[in-house]
């Protein structure tokens, strides 16, 4: 019995398999298409943690307006201000506040009117913080009003 082999083509053992050059080139086109895919994906993410420190900021404005309008109108917390004071309700009204958030309160007194039995507050909550090396805040305004005594 004699061994036959089939005959060996030249190019047999090339065709099995891919260059250097064919893989540095397929590499080279790959990149070229994700890169412009991870941006939108870093882009994305990006906004999604602004969206989230926007929604924080609202809920602790929010938090401490809603806190401001259950104290009476002459509470110490409510006397009127020139600027905005810092201002963070008891802990026992609040779950704690992010570190790089920061809460003000600016109240605007306005005395009744002749005949008028009602004095007015406006109350302004500001919450500031910074993203991305921006200083970024956040106001919310409510109206506190009561009978004036005599």
């Amino acid at each position: 019995m004699t061994n036959r082999r089939a005959p060996v083509r030249p190019d047999a053992a090339r065709s099995s398999g891919l260059s250097l050059v064919e893989v540095a080139i397929a590499v080279l086109v790959l990149g070229v298409i994700l890169v412009p895919v991870f941006s939108v994906f870093e882009r994305s993410s990006s906004g999604t943690v602004q969206t989230r420190a926007e929604m924080l900021a609202t809920g602790y404005a929010d938090e401490l307006l809603a806190w401001l309008q259950t104290l009476p109108l002459d509470h110490p917390s409510l006397a009127a201000t020139t600027a905005p004071v810092p201002l963070n309700p008891p802990p026992e009204l609040a779950g704690p506040l992010e570190p790089k958030f920061q809460r003000f309160l600016t109240v605007r007194e306005f005395p009744p009117t002749a005949g008028w039995p009602f004095r007015y507050k406006l109350l302004t909550v500001q919450v500031r913080w910074t993203a991305g090396g921006l200083a970024r805040d956040l106001r919310l305004t409510a109206l506190r009003y009561g009978h004036e005594r005599p």
